[in-house]
């Protein structure tokens, strides 16, 4: 046992020593990454909603050549709004509410964010352990004081 007697501080030191060999994805790269995978969830919802292979085909090319897609605080529930929000709080340093908005893509959109979204989940895991090895921390040092 690596904390001597304290099952919960053993659970958070695990936790985070799952990611001791591989690193986690800063906040930054995180936000610097976005934009790609978005682009690439738009595409996909695109082709997805296409009546015939060659629409498929020519978002996919026309997403190869630009992508516009919307920001900021939009309303809705289409890919493109929930990404722009997704983006927004990301933006703010709320990866938890970003993950939080990305809940409600579904079909070629989500798997299109698989990837980042895997890495953005590795991400808050190491963060809210630290936060908990923290909070046990300061318990423990509390019950020193008594």
């Amino acid at each position: 046992r690596l904390s001597g007697r304290d099952a919960r501080l053993d659970e958070v030191l695990a936790r985070l020593e799952v990611h001791a060999a591989s690193g986690v994805p800063t906040l930054a790269s995180l936000q610097a990454s976005f934009h790609e995978a978005a682009s690439a969830a738009i595409t996909a919802d695109r082709a997805a909603e296409s009546e015939s292979e060659w629409q498929a085909l020519f978002w996919n090319r026309v997403n190869d050549l630009v992508t516009v897609r919307p920001t900021g605080e939009l309303e809705g529930d289409g890919t493109a709004e929930i990404l722009a929000r997704a983006e927004r709080r990301l933006e703010e340093g709320n990866l938890s509410a970003s993950l939080a908005e990305l809940d409600r893509l579904a079909g070629p959109a989500a798997e299109a964010m698989a990837t980042w979204r895997a890495q953005a989940e590795k991400r808050q895991e190491a963060t809210d352990s630290v936060a908990a090895l923290s909070r046990v921390a300061l318990e423990r040092l509390g019950g020193l004081e008594g």
